[in-house]
Protein backbone atom coordinates (compact mmCIF):
# COMPACT_ATOMS: atom_id res chain seq x y z
CA UNK A 1 0.00 0.00 0.00
CA UNK A 2 1.63 3.61 -0.96
CA UNK A 3 2.06 5.93 1.79
CA UNK A 4 -0.31 8.45 3.15
CA UNK A 5 0.71 11.79 1.99
CA UNK A 6 2.35 12.82 5.42
CA UNK A 7 3.93 9.89 4.93
CA UNK A 8 5.48 10.29 1.83
CA UNK A 9 6.30 13.75 2.56
CA UNK A 10 8.67 13.04 5.18
CA UNK A 11 11.81 13.69 5.10
CA UNK A 12 13.74 10.46 5.38
CA UNK A 13 11.46 9.49 2.42
CA UNK A 14 12.74 12.34 -0.17
CA UNK A 15 15.86 11.83 1.16
CA UNK A 16 16.10 8.22 -0.48
CA UNK A 17 13.92 9.50 -3.16
CA UNK A 18 16.74 11.91 -4.07
CA UNK A 19 20.13 10.96 -2.60
CA UNK A 20 19.94 6.72 -3.44
CA UNK A 21 20.08 6.20 -7.28
CA UNK A 22 21.62 3.62 -9.29
CA UNK A 23 25.22 5.97 -9.48
CA UNK A 24 24.87 6.32 -5.37
CA UNK A 25 23.33 3.40 -3.97
CA UNK A 26 24.46 4.02 -0.67
CA UNK A 27 25.22 7.23 1.41
CA UNK A 28 27.87 8.37 3.71
CA UNK A 29 30.13 10.68 4.71
CA UNK A 30 34.50 10.30 3.93
CA UNK A 31 36.06 10.95 7.63
CA UNK A 32 39.29 11.90 7.48
CA UNK A 33 41.67 11.24 10.86
CA UNK A 34 44.55 13.93 11.54
CA UNK A 35 45.50 12.60 15.00
CA UNK A 36 47.42 9.59 15.27
CA UNK A 37 48.63 9.78 19.31
CA UNK A 38 49.08 6.48 21.14
CA UNK A 39 45.50 6.98 22.91
CA UNK A 40 44.12 7.51 19.87
CA UNK A 41 45.37 4.32 18.31
CA UNK A 42 43.63 2.93 21.26
CA UNK A 43 40.05 4.66 21.00
CA UNK A 44 39.88 5.43 17.52
CA UNK A 45 37.40 1.95 16.84
CA UNK A 46 35.28 4.13 19.80
CA UNK A 47 35.74 7.25 18.11
CA UNK A 48 34.07 6.00 14.49
CA UNK A 49 31.31 4.05 16.62
CA UNK A 50 30.23 7.58 18.36
CA UNK A 51 30.01 9.39 15.59
CA UNK A 52 27.59 6.80 13.83
CA UNK A 53 25.73 6.01 16.77
CA UNK A 54 24.93 10.13 16.46
CA UNK A 55 24.15 9.89 12.91
CA UNK A 56 21.50 6.84 13.82
CA UNK A 57 20.09 9.10 16.58
CA UNK A 58 19.47 12.13 13.93
CA UNK A 59 17.71 9.49 11.47
CA UNK A 60 15.39 8.36 14.27
CA UNK A 61 14.60 11.26 15.65
CA UNK A 62 12.95 12.60 12.58
CA UNK A 63 10.01 10.44 13.76
CA UNK A 64 9.34 12.63 16.85
CA UNK A 65 10.02 15.57 13.92
CA UNK A 66 6.31 13.83 12.53
CA UNK A 67 4.52 12.29 14.66
CA UNK A 68 2.32 14.64 16.98
CA UNK A 69 0.75 15.92 13.98
CA UNK A 70 0.28 12.53 11.47
CA UNK A 71 -0.16 9.98 14.65
CA UNK A 72 -3.26 11.71 16.13
CA UNK A 73 -5.35 10.67 12.04
CA UNK A 74 -3.48 7.97 10.95
CA UNK A 75 -2.09 6.02 13.81
CA UNK A 76 2.04 5.17 14.41
CA UNK A 77 4.29 6.31 11.66
CA UNK A 78 6.30 3.41 9.76
CA UNK A 79 9.94 3.50 11.00
CA UNK A 80 10.87 1.12 8.04
CA UNK A 81 12.12 4.22 5.57
CA UNK A 82 14.49 5.47 8.78
CA UNK A 83 16.03 1.88 9.29
CA UNK A 84 16.31 1.80 4.97
CA UNK A 85 18.67 5.34 5.78
CA UNK A 86 20.55 3.87 8.33
CA UNK A 87 21.08 0.33 6.82
CA UNK A 88 22.22 2.70 3.74
CA UNK A 89 24.63 4.82 5.23
CA UNK A 90 28.01 3.65 4.41
CA UNK A 91 31.03 6.14 5.74
CA UNK A 92 34.57 5.74 4.28
CA UNK A 93 36.91 6.00 7.02
CA UNK A 94 40.45 7.11 6.13
CA UNK A 95 43.01 6.66 8.56
CA UNK A 96 46.75 6.34 7.16
CA UNK A 97 49.40 8.36 9.38
CA UNK A 98 51.91 8.61 6.55
CA UNK A 99 49.36 10.96 4.81
CA UNK A 100 47.45 12.79 7.16
CA UNK A 101 49.27 12.24 10.67
CA UNK A 102 48.90 16.78 11.40
CA UNK A 103 47.41 16.99 7.53
CA UNK A 104 46.17 20.68 7.41
CA UNK A 105 42.77 21.44 5.94
CA UNK A 106 44.11 22.08 2.57
CA UNK A 107 45.94 18.77 2.64
CA UNK A 108 42.85 17.00 2.98
CA UNK A 109 40.83 18.85 0.75
CA UNK A 110 43.73 18.14 -1.81
CA UNK A 111 43.47 14.41 -1.50
CA UNK A 112 39.90 14.79 -1.45
CA UNK A 113 39.55 16.15 -4.51
CA UNK A 114 41.47 13.53 -6.10
CA UNK A 115 39.58 10.71 -5.17
CA UNK A 116 36.18 12.58 -5.58
CA UNK A 117 37.63 12.56 -9.27
CA UNK A 118 39.41 9.18 -9.44
CA UNK A 119 35.80 7.59 -8.68
CA UNK A 120 34.59 9.76 -11.39
CA UNK A 121 32.64 11.74 -9.81
CA UNK A 122 32.97 16.01 -9.69
CA UNK A 123 33.63 18.16 -6.43
CA UNK A 124 30.35 20.23 -5.97
CA UNK A 125 27.94 17.94 -7.74
CA UNK A 126 23.97 17.95 -6.17
CA UNK A 127 25.47 14.70 -4.07
CA UNK A 128 26.58 15.85 -0.35
CA UNK A 129 29.56 12.81 -0.21
CA UNK A 130 31.13 15.06 -2.56
CA UNK A 131 30.64 18.12 -1.96
CA UNK A 132 31.75 18.14 1.68
CA UNK A 133 34.11 15.51 3.66
CA UNK A 134 34.71 15.11 7.89
CA UNK A 135 38.05 15.95 9.94
CA UNK A 136 38.59 14.55 13.36
CA UNK A 137 41.89 16.45 14.47
CA UNK A 138 42.74 16.65 17.63
CA UNK A 139 40.47 18.75 18.87
CA UNK A 140 37.55 16.68 18.04
CA UNK A 141 39.13 13.34 18.73
CA UNK A 142 38.87 14.72 22.59
CA UNK A 143 35.58 16.51 22.28
CA UNK A 144 33.65 13.01 21.18
CA UNK A 145 35.60 10.73 23.57
CA UNK A 146 34.31 12.85 26.19
CA UNK A 147 30.70 12.90 24.58
CA UNK A 148 28.00 11.79 26.12
CA UNK A 149 25.67 9.41 24.50
CA UNK A 150 23.14 11.04 21.57
CA UNK A 151 20.38 10.00 24.85
CA UNK A 152 21.97 12.05 27.15
CA UNK A 153 22.96 14.87 25.34
CA UNK A 154 21.86 17.76 26.65
CA UNK A 155 20.60 21.47 24.47
CA UNK A 156 24.38 23.22 25.40
CA UNK A 157 27.73 21.86 25.35
CA UNK A 158 27.31 19.55 22.19
CA UNK A 159 30.34 17.96 20.64
CA UNK A 160 31.01 19.12 16.93
CA UNK A 161 33.19 17.79 13.94
CA UNK A 162 34.56 19.26 11.58
CA UNK A 163 33.77 19.61 7.52
CA UNK A 164 35.45 20.71 4.91
CA UNK A 165 34.21 22.07 1.44
CA UNK A 166 35.49 20.79 -1.11
CA UNK A 167 34.88 22.98 -3.94
CA UNK A 168 36.61 26.00 -2.03
CA UNK A 169 39.68 27.82 -3.28
CA UNK A 170 42.46 29.45 -1.41
CA UNK A 171 41.69 32.61 -3.21
CA UNK A 172 38.14 33.02 -2.45
CA UNK A 173 39.61 33.37 1.47
CA UNK A 174 39.73 37.47 0.32
CA UNK A 175 35.72 36.86 0.66
CA UNK A 176 35.92 36.03 3.90
CA UNK A 177 34.87 32.19 3.34
CA UNK A 178 37.64 29.84 4.87
CA UNK A 179 35.93 26.42 3.62
CA UNK A 180 35.88 24.91 7.08
CA UNK A 181 32.97 24.89 9.38
CA UNK A 182 31.58 23.30 12.87
CA UNK A 183 28.70 20.74 12.52
CA UNK A 184 27.16 19.22 15.64
CA UNK A 185 27.72 15.43 15.78
CA UNK A 186 23.64 15.18 16.38
CA UNK A 187 22.74 17.14 13.32
CA UNK A 188 25.10 15.37 10.74
CA UNK A 189 21.91 13.74 8.85
CA UNK A 190 20.23 17.04 8.24
CA UNK A 191 23.51 18.59 7.75
CA UNK A 192 23.42 16.27 4.70
CA UNK A 193 20.52 16.88 3.70
CA UNK A 194 20.88 20.74 3.66
CA UNK A 195 24.76 20.53 1.47
CA UNK A 196 22.52 18.32 -0.80
CA UNK A 197 22.35 20.12 -4.40
CA UNK A 198 24.36 21.92 -7.10
CA UNK A 199 25.00 25.40 -5.17
CA UNK A 200 27.89 25.95 -3.25
CA UNK A 201 28.13 25.82 0.20
CA UNK A 202 29.60 29.47 0.42
CA UNK A 203 26.20 30.97 0.45
CA UNK A 204 25.63 29.30 3.69
CA UNK A 205 28.19 29.41 6.25
CA UNK A 206 29.37 32.15 7.81
CA UNK A 207 31.98 34.62 6.83
CA UNK A 208 34.81 36.09 8.37
CA UNK A 209 36.42 34.22 10.81
CA UNK A 210 39.99 32.72 11.49
CA UNK A 211 38.73 29.91 13.48
CA UNK A 212 35.86 27.31 11.56
CA UNK A 213 32.74 28.89 12.87
CA UNK A 214 29.61 26.96 13.59
CA UNK A 215 27.52 25.78 10.68
CA UNK A 216 24.26 27.93 11.52
CA UNK A 217 21.23 25.67 10.32
CA UNK A 218 21.80 23.29 13.37
CA UNK A 219 23.39 25.16 16.24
Amino acid sequence: MAPRRRDYDRDVRAFLRKNINSRHPTWGYTIYRTVYTAESEEVWPSIVTKINEYIRHDIFREIESHKKYYEITHGPLDPSPNEQVWELHKPTIVSDPALYDGATFEDIRRHWRADVEGRGFAVNDSFTGNNVCLVVDEEVFEMVRDAPSPAELGRTGKPWIRAVDGAWEVDDADEGYLGVWRVNLDSLWFFWWDCYGPEGMAEKCPKGSDDPPPYPAYQ
